[in-house]
């Protein structure tokens, strides 16, 4: 092949990145691989992605090079094919997506690609592929079963979510602990009190029996965890503040029998001075041993099971020294107050760890590998987690403002220390991709001072067009006198007859009510801003140019002011407010890429499969609808002129022949 070209491709996607602070984290040199491949590779200035502005579609069109409504998947949740409006399933499915992906066309061709918790791609689809994960957006997180069954009521892990076991009331969602005299123990020659944990059962995706550790508390600040009421059972002994080495218990769980699992403990140390989240979800300055309590935090609980073929599942649980443990899970403890900053970003660095790790192992393991393609979920979680508190017009407090932007500032370390390694890894006839799916956005004080997200649904109550009714107890949508409804985060669908199962609108009303609707979107003014939050509107038929069309996009599409509501979903791709940014990130390195450049032509996630296939000089997927970033290669004319000196070979070589036919008189 020619050098100019690359071998392969290594593709890190991170999740709702925003690119001022990843500019800024580069700047300050927090994030110096990144750096590293902006200097010596292209840095897309205008990548933007579709609409909505959020994760399952996004990175979909990302590895098929087509758009929403020509791969299927148009929002976090698809519609159920019957019309129902008052539910629909999230978009983790891979037989949901109808357009081909990028691995599809390697493994036609014979090359192995590896996929790494890739979402919307379970069950796993194409030939000569290694995939780990992509049935939920985290190592050991499932949104569809592994069976690939659709699933209602959120989403589960393997084995178990977190806990915390305290002996405070303060805690939601905790487990309640009482310490009793440890009279009755075996080789404990010190008074001590001890209490009983339980564990194994939170969230489970199948059902798992609970596990029973005891707890001696020698002093206040010191504790051993036991199998049994026997000092000599003692898996580890802690201090306040200190993690437990990595530990692993077997669980029974239905249809499996016994599994292993792993997880760490730490004893919590007391708040020191900084900032946590408060139970009524609003921040709090914590003062210096202002909580003297017993918090014992357990990790996720992970396994080598579903999601990870078969024939790898041993020899990964024998060589990855990190934890395979969902992140999701750990910033909505942030938000009851389990734990501070600190503690958040050395849970969510486990998870991006064992990613790095097993990401490393794959890579000598199949040493063939021609493509890998990977997601790390990390800078959606955190913004979704912090966003307003990092924002100077909602959070006028510098001091707290300071505490969060250093922690995002930790976190995007160790993103790039994951992208780092991987890069090494990977080798330098390595095309490297880095991008991600969205941005993310402050919500505006006024706009979030009574509920966090100004629903869609908000506005069509109070227009008329939603009517509840109460049942049992509970306030329901009365679809018997219900026009318009906002499902799946901005399709907003008419209550049509012969469409909707409970349809009430005729079709020869159907325009004028769609109308009305619009318009009640457009007019609608925020009573605690003073501002109209929909600022666009636009009909089905009309929302081509945004790549949504085909029977999983609702009649009317609208699209909120950027400083209006929640991190992403709703904002225009080119949405801007205060320190957030909407736009996608897009970093090129490597054989073929110009180096050093910053692109300011707009490219769109659709652009980067074209891209991709015509450096590795292999086909485009079937749907692709993307076209290549010619102003990110060396040369672009690269191949035509390959082409051109290949045709000039074949036109001597074919002289030379009708040369020597000449000569030998046979014609």
């Amino acid at each position: 092949m020619n050098p100019e070209f690359p071998k392969k491709l290594l593709l890190i996607g991170l999740d709702a990145p925003i690119v001022k602070s990843i500019k800024r984290c580069m700047s300050e040199g927090f994030m110096p691989n990144l750096a590293r491949l902006v200097e010596n590779g292209v840095w897309c200035e205008n990548c933007l992605v579709p609409y909505p502005t959020i994760t399952p579609p996004n990175w979909t069109t990302i590895v098929t090079g087509a758009w929403p409504g020509t791969h299927g998947i148009t929002s976090f949740n698809n519609p159920y094919p019957d019309g129902r409006l008052h539910e629909s399933y999230e978009a983790l499915y891979s037989g949901d997506c109808k357009a081909e992906y990028i691995w599809e066309v390697a493994g036609r061709l014979g090359w192995r690609s590896i996929i790494l918790n890739y979402p919307s791609t379970w069950p796993p689809r194409g030939k000569n592929i290694i995939q780990i994960y992509g049935g939920g957006l985290a190592p050991n997180e499932w949104r569809i079963t592994p069976e690939g069954e659709l699933m209602k009521g959120g989403y589960r892990v393997l084995l178990s979510f977190d806990q915390l076991f305290t002996d405070s009331d303060e805690y939601p969602q905790a487990s309640k602990v009482v310490f009793k005299p440890a009279d009755d123990w075996k080789n404990l020659d010190e008074e001590a009190t001890y209490c009983e944990i339980t564990f194994g059962q939170v969230y489970n995706l199948k059902p798992v029996k609970p596990v029973t550790y005891y707890v001696l508390r020698h002093s206040p600040s010191d504790i051993s965890i036991c199998r049994e009421k026997d000092l000599s059972t003692a898996i580890c002994r802690l201090k306040k503040g200190e993690w437990s080495p990595k530990l692993s218990e077997k669980f029974y769980v239905e249809g499996y029998g016994y599994v292993s699992g792993f997880f760490k403990f730490r004893f919590l140390p007391d708040e020191a001075t900084g900032f946590r989240f408060s139970w009524d979800l609003h921040f709090e300055r914590v003062e210096e041993g202002a909580r003297e309590e017993f918090k014992l935090y357990l990790t996720p609980i992970g396994a080598y099971l579903d999601g990870i073929p078969e024939h790898l599942r041993e020899e990964m649980e024998k060589n990855l020294k990190s934890l395979p443990i969902p992140g999701c899970v750990t910033y909505h403890r942030v938000r009851m107050g389990w734990f501070s900053g600190d503690h958040y970003v050395q849970m969510a660095s486990m998870s991006t760890e064992w990613l790095t790790e097993a990401g490393c192992f794959l890579m000598d393991k199949y040493s063939d590998w021609r493509l890998f393609i990977m997601h790390e979920h990390t800078p959606d979680h955190m913004y979704h987690l912090f966003m307003n508190l990092l924002e100077p017009q909602v959070n006028k407090d510098d001091v707290l403002r300071n505490y969060w932007i250093d922690v995002e500032r930790r976190l995007y370390n160790k993103l790039d220390e994951m992208i780092g390694r991987l890069v090494e890894k990977a080798g330098e006839e390595t095309l490297v991709v880095i991008t991600s799916d969205h941005g993310a956005l402050p919500t505006e004080t006024a706009f979030h001072e009574k509920y966090r997200i100004l629903e869609i649904n908000h506005i069509l109550e109070a227009a008329g067009f939603i009517q509840y009714k109460e049942e049992n107890g509970q306030k329901v949508v009365d679809w018997s006198r219900t026009k318009a409804f906002c499902q799946r985060t901005m399709h907003v669908y008419i209550n049509l007859k012969g469409r909707q199962p409970y349809g009430i609108v005729s079709p020869s009303e159907y325009e004028s009510v769609r109308d009305e609707v619009m318009y009640a979107l457009l007019d609608y003014v925020d009573p605690l801003s003073g501002k109209r939050p929909v600022y666009m509107v636009i009909k089905k038929e009309d929302a081509r140019p945004l790549g949504l069309y085909g029977d999983k996009v609702g009649d009317l599409i609208p699209v909120l002011r950027p400083e209006a509501s929640g991190e992403h979903g709703r904002h225009f791709p080119t949405a801007e407010w205060g320190v957030g940014s909407m736009k996608g990130l897009l970093v090129l390195s490597g054989p073929g890429i110009k180096k050093g450049v910053t692109l300011e032509r707009t490219v769109w996630l659709t652009d980067i499969v074209p891209t991709v296939c015509y450096l590795l000089h292999i086909p485009v997927p079937r749907n692709v609808e993307g076209g290549i970033i010619y102003q990110a290669l060396e040369n672009p004319d690269l191949q035509l002129n390959e082409i051109a000196h290949y045709r000039r070979l074949y036109e001597r070589a074919q002289s030379a022949l009708d040369s020597l036919r000449s000569l030998s008189h046979e014609y």
